[in-house]
């Protein structure tokens, strides 16, 4: 899941739009326990401009993952020293 990829790369915390996700039984077999040591910020869609605003502020690079056809593969790609990464939705990849 997502919580364990995350605590994998060694990231900072995880943004979820609902934390209150991490209770749920499915969310927490998949982190396999990532959630416990992994800070969790809950990031409203309506909040995330405002957020990613600061994070950049603060001297983050912000980094959108989706697939697209002009799409870079992860491998292919240098990620800078300290970046926000931001997921694209099912379908609807990231809001411009």
């Amino acid at each position: 899941g997502l919580c364990r990829t995350c605590e994998v790369f060694n990231c900072e915390a995880v943004c979820l739009a609902n934390a209150k996700i991490t209770k749920d039984q499915s969310f927490q077999s998949m982190s396999v326990t990532a959630e416990k040591w992994l800070p969790i910020r809950e990031v409203t869609r309506a909040g995330l401009a405002d957020y990613l605003r600061e994070l950049r502020r603060r001297g983050y690079a912000i980094v959108g993952i989706e697939q697209t056809h002009n799409s870079i593969a992860m491998d292919e790609f240098t990620f800078p020293e300290n970046a926000a990464i931001l997921l694209g939705a099912e379908k609807e990849g990231i809001d411009a």
